[in-house]
């Protein structure tokens, strides 16, 4: 199966520039994986990371040579207008997909969150962001060229239309085989995940 970052395999050598757009700069398991991807020398051409606010995470990105960008990405696509390419991070840049996508730069967007459709309104809700609804959400996962799940029971969670696994954590298993695992859902799995540690883990 082709994974999500395919894409960029063929434009390792070419010019142009690629997009890394973080929710923030925290130091947290979702920034750490993106910094992973990067490190991962996954394009040796242009990268630039936007975000709309600094942090403490933004000297790692630097020392791989990636600019950083701090500000609306709407400013950074005027002043740049050679990218070809967007990697999202997490579910709170569900609007930077879509921008990028009515632009017609394709992007891959890596979930960390497990959110059902009840959960999503609510968390957004606590996090007081004006960018984000649960319809926001939606259109994000049509539109998104490539979003990328960390086992495939988020992919089934949320039901994205170009959806890719990558795991991240212990691979999917068979639940029959672990009597146990029937009966957690994915509500309880949230609740019992440490802040910051979704990159860190992800079983079925």
């Amino acid at each position: 199966k082709v994974c999500a970052f395919a894409y960029t395999a063929a434009m390792v050598h070419n010019y142009g520039t690629v997009l890394v757009c973080p929710q923030n700069l925290a130091v947290s398991g979702a920034n750490q994986v993106l910094h992973n991807i990067v490190a991962g020398n996954f394009y040796r051409g242009n990268i630039v990371l936007v975000c709309p606010a600094g942090g403490p995470f933004a000297p790692k990105f630097q020392e791989l040579g990636v600019s950083v960008r701090i500000g609306r990405l709407e400013d950074v696509l005027l002043a740049i207008r050679d990218v070809r390419f967007a990697i999202c991070n997490t579910i709170m840049t569900a609007h930077v997909v879509n921008l990028l996508s009515a632009r017609g730069i394709p992007c891959a967007w890596v979930l960390h969150e497990w959110w059902t459709k009840e959960m999503i309104p609510e968390e957004l809700g606590k996090r007081n962001d004006k960018n984000l609804t649960a319809d926001t959400v939606s259109r994000a996962l049509k539109c998104c060229a490539a979003t990328v799940s960390v086992c495939r029971r988020q992919q089934e969670l949320y039901g994205p239309t170009h959806g890719e696994v990558i795991y991240v954590a212990t691979p999917d298993v068979d639940p029959s085989r672990f009597p146990l695992l029937q009966s957690v859902t994915p509500t309880t799995l949230h609740v019992a995940t440490p802040p910051g540690a979704a990159a860190r883990r992800r079983g079925p």
